[in-house]
């Protein structure tokens, strides 16, 4: 169980930081947060 978490974490992080670069200025206080809920949401209830 805990090796998946570790890959949602990672999963997530770089998507965070996908999402903050191309994302607009201003548009990403909202798309960073759940862009990365979503997929963490997904990625858990898919691999756990």
């Amino acid at each position: 169980m805990f090796p998946q978490l570790w890959l949602v974490a990672a999963v997530v992080a770089i998507a965070a930081a996908i999402l903050e670069t191309v994302s607009f200025v201003g548009i990403d206080n909202l798309t960073v947060p759940l862009g990365s809920a979503g997929l963490a949401y997904g990625l858990v209830h898919w691999l756990v």
